[in-house]
């Protein structure tokens, strides 16, 4: 519940050190999270050996799925920090019709 960045949680169905609930509850818990793989039939340390494919692919996307939501919470912070009389021109400046001559 403390964690500070976005979670990854990887778990085989068939662990006996940990428990599968005990991943599944880390995920619930966790604050900020990215979507899970739950490995069917994979045991405690056989993952990246039993699953290698899948193993590099599912890494791989949670390091997209990490950037996009470091993306939009850097572009809340960008928002947040703008001064208000910035915030206002834009908006202005936005809303004025575009003249063209011909």
């Amino acid at each position: 519940k403390e964690a500070k960045c976005p979670v990854f949680i990887i778990h085989g169905t068939e662990d006996m050190a940990v428990p599968f609930s005990n991943g599944k509850l880390l995920y619930q818990n966790a604050p900020r999270k990215i979507s899970p793989w739950w490995v069917k039939g994979a045991h405690h340390n056989d993952i990246e050996m039993n699953f290698a494919r899948q193993y590099y692919v599912r890494l791989s996307a949670a390091f997209r799925e990490f950037s996009m939501i470091e993306k939009e919470a850097a572009d809340k912070d960008d928002a947040k920090a703008a001064p208000e009389d910035e915030k206002k021109e834009t908006a202005i400046i936005s809303s004025q019709p575009v003249k063209t001559s011909l």
